[in-house]
């Protein structure tokens, strides 16, 4: 039997299904849960609320989770009911992603203190309570050793769903049937199999129950509250993923890229991290390979054969075909390239002086917010000095 513990901090488990039937106090049937209200369901519908929100805003982890709590076994199965009964049906793929994304810094977390190397144990015990045929090895091929070899019958169904060429079995260490993985490569196999859970929610092809839970006194209410808070933020924030509209996009700027960029202009030379988040970024706010090269040509140690390289790259047009994302910002704490309180440069979006916005936690929330501004302010913001921020009464009431 899995230690409960591990199922409460990952209900997406086999096990999670069988304890929820254990706990009397977490055991319903479809009419309780429609029809009657009670504390347990009182206290996750906030979660989800939170949950749902961190998805639209393109959270890679989750405020309310507690991997600890014993009501995750309920959480989980009422996240999926809601979103399947949501109109908006592409929130269920950011939901999916934000939680797999939290879901891969827990099990990042399962690690041997000193060694930094996978818990074997409890990943093999994850696996297994998947289904799948796994065993600990200690192979070498090459250069790489290889903890894990999973049967090829259990690494397909997962594989198979994830873009990047790099999981084709073709491109995969295969032996006697048996696939070969490094413990981040399984780290990131369960990841997929937490979003593949999450996704089967957009699979429920049955209008009469949709229209149960729409309707249901416990869930209708909170179901048309999540819907006001989807339509809100997509009415205030752009989406646009090249951000064409905006012609100057060094407006979208937060501190830690303009650190960055005032240090290139200076040419002043870059440490491998800034040059890193710098070409993620650009490349993420609509920055083509020349443009990003044509910015990194003040850098006095610039190489174009080398830069060019790095950038296709990052851009997802070598190596395995994926575009990087930006850093976080608590990744950006950690790396002690966040200057959010700078006298200079600092800003109050990313400061968070204002208890009743929602914190900046990726520099995209960022520039997806001042691209809202600046579309809303399209009159006068040309006007404002280079230097000017944009005050209190400016900015989005909301948040993201």
């Amino acid at each position: 039997m899995v230690d409960q513990k591990l199922a409460f901090k990952y209900p997406w488990m086999e096990s999670a299904k069988k304890l929820l039937g254990e706990f009397k106090l977490l055991n319903f049937d479809l009419d309780d849960i429609l029809e009657n209200s009670s504390p347990i369901i009182d206290a996750i519908l906030p979660r989800v609320r939170d949950i749902v929100q961190d998805g639209i805003e393109r959270q890679e982890s989750l405020r309310s989770y507690n991997p600890e709590d014993p009501n995750n076994l309920v959480l989980f199965p009422i996240l999926k009911m809601i979103l399947s009964a949501l109109k908006e049906k592409s929130v269920i793929n950011q939901v999916a992603n934000a939680f797999s994304k939290h879901t891969r810094k827990l099990l990042d977390e399962e690690r041997i203190k000193g060694t930094g190397q996978a818990d074997a144990d409890k990943f093999l015990t994850i696996a297994r309570d998947l289904g799948w045929i796994i065993e600990s090895v200690d192979e070498q091929f090459g250069n790489e050793v290889f903890p894990f070899r999973v049967r090829f019958e259990s690494y397909i169904p997962l594989s198979v769903r994830m873009k990047d060429p790099f999981w084709k079995l073709t491109n995969q260490k295969l032996q006697n049937g048996f696939v070969y993985l490094a413990g981040k490569d399984l780290t990131r196999l369960f990841e997929e199999y937490c979003k593949q859970k999450i996704l089967e929610a957009g699979e429920l092809h049955d209008p009469e129950l949709k229209e149960r839970i729409r309707r249901s006194p416990v869930f209708g209410p909170f179901i048309s509250e999540v819907e006001q808070v989807i339509d809100a933020s997509r009415a205030q924030f752009p989406f646009q993923s090249d951000f064409a509209h905006i012609t100057q996009k060094e407006m979208l700027f937060p501190p830690c890229i303009k650190v960055i960029y005032s240090k290139i202009l200076q040419g002043i030379n870059l440490t491998h991290l800034e040059r890193l988040f710098f070409a993620f970024f650009l490349l993420n706010v609509g920055y083509d390979v020349e443009g990003v090269l044509d910015v990194f040509r003040n850098s006095p140690d610039f190489d174009d054969k080398i830069a060019r390289y790095q950038i296709e790259h990052s851009a997802g047009l070598k190596g395995r075909g994926v575009k990087y994302n930006v850093h976080s910002c608590a990744k950006l704490q950690s790396y002690r390239l966040c200057y959010a309180t700078d006298p200079e440069v600092g800003h109050e979006w990313c400061a968070n002086t204002d208890p009743n916005r929602k914190p900046i936690r990726n520099p995209m929330s960022f520039v997806r917010r001042m691209a809202w501004f600046i579309e809303k302010n399209s009159g006068n913001i040309l006007q404002k000095s280079n230097g000017q921020e944009a005050t209190e009464t400016d900015s989005p009431a909301e948040g993201e």
